[in-house]
């Protein structure tokens, strides 16, 4: 009989690959997970009752602006994830290649939770919600592109694109191409943000390679991923089967119930659930987005499953982001956990028009270890 750190018991645990629950224990030793399974001989120093609760991965926000210092989109890391249950994230490509060294000494060094980031093809990156990236495909530095990505290799997983006519009406139609060409040469995947894109999103859809990222896939703007009939559009579709990854990315103004609605009542599900949480004038803790359980438990409203929820925000998001000892409950993964309750509570979801639906179910978080330490606790949590 061994001794261990900490053990969650009577729990509901979530296995994230196979996207089930079962009722088993959870074992940590130090800052991994030493066993999963029925261990009622076993002992720890802190045992937790986790009975009428979910144990699952700690939650991986897969999109979301944490450049505190050097933005003022930047929202705290720290503060912002943990006590919601979100043990790692990747940022979304809110620092260039002109800002991505402080960003990695202020935030990515200094976070107790995990962090990685995607690389905006901008040299300054994103500064201020009324100050947009420069957009010229001519000023795109792809000398100092290459090697920022080789030198932050594995923290940096993604070059970013915001391709929208929001950021500016003359967006130029070749910087999709010409981002394709650098994340080739990068050997990076490519996030594109489709906000009220200047060509139809059939065109976005073409040009992705499997592993991209098409983000903000429910935005409600301009050109959106349904036709005419209301239908997904054909190419979005194919883009998905040969291996495009769609974010639901929500933030403030990026999220529509509409379109949502109608492509999952097709069986377009999101590969990822993300925030898009940012600070000015934007959405962390503030209407539409408040946080990623808060954004989970609207997928629940609109018909996903828990199983299908967790894995978006765990197993999905540690994959893509290449944390291969996270997002998974099992032997010699990170001790990342998360405990949440599902909570009976009417609750109402509104996106960037207003409209609402409603919902009867919140995800709330109970407990966050990371590390194998407990870093937050909710009072009420026995």
């Amino acid at each position: 009989m061994e001794m261990f750190d900490l053990i969650f018991r009577n729990g509901k645990v979530f296995d994230s690959v196979q996207a089930c629950f079962t009722k088993q224990d959870v074992a940590v030793m130090g800052d991994k997970i030493a066993k999963v399974g029925n261990l009622p001989g076993e002992t720890a120093a802190v045992e937790i009752d986790a009975e009428g609760c979910m144990v699952v991965p700690g939650l991986i926000d897969g999109h979301l602006h944490l450049f505190t210092k050097g933005s003022d989109e930047g929202i705290p890391p720290d503060l912002s994830l943990l006590p919601n249950g979100i043990t790692a994230a990747v940022d979304g490509g809110t620092a260039g290649v002109s800002t991505y060294d402080a960003f990695h000494q202020i935030d990515i060094q200094n976070s107790l939770a995990s962090v990685k980031a995607c690389l905006n093809v901008s040299s300054l990156g994103m500064l201020h919600a009324k100050v947009f990236e420069n957009t010229r495909v001519e000023d795109y530095e792809e000398a100092r592109l290459l090697e920022t990505a080789q030198r932050y290799r594995g923290e940096i997983i993604a070059l970013k694109l915001r391709y929208s006519l929001d950021l500016n009406p003359q967006m130029p139609i070749h910087a999709l191409a010409r981002c394709v060409e650098l994340a080739e040469k990068m050997e990076l995947p490519l996030v594109v943000h489709v906000t009220n894109p200047p060509v139809d999103m059939s065109a976005i859809a073409d040009k992705l390679r499997p592993g991209d990222v098409f983000c903000h896939c429910f935005q409600g703007k301009g050109n959106t991923i349904l036709a005419e009939n209301g239908r997904v559009k054909a190419a979005v579709w194919e883009a998905k089967r040969r291996g495009v990854l769609f974010d639901a990315s929500n933030g403030t103004n990026n999220y529509c119930h509409a379109i949502a609605q109608a492509a999952m009542a097709e069986g377009f599900y999101p590969d990822f659930i993300t925030t898009d949480g940012s600070h000015v004038f934007h959405s962390y803790y503030k209407p539409r987005c408040f946080t990623l359980p808060y954004l989970m438990s609207k997928y629940l409203a609109l018909g996903m499953s828990l199983e299908d929820v967790f894995q978006r925000t765990t197993w999905n998001a540690a994959r893509f982001a290449g944390w291969t000892r996270k997002g998974v409950l099992a032997e010699g993964f990170d001790a990342d956990i998360s405990v949440f309750k599902s909570v009976r509570k009417e609750a109402v979801f509104a996106d960037f028009r207003d409209d609402i639906i409603r919902g009867d179910v919140l995800l709330v978080p109970q407990m966050t270890v990371k590390a194998g330490t407990i870093v937050y606790r909710q009072v009420t949590f026995s």
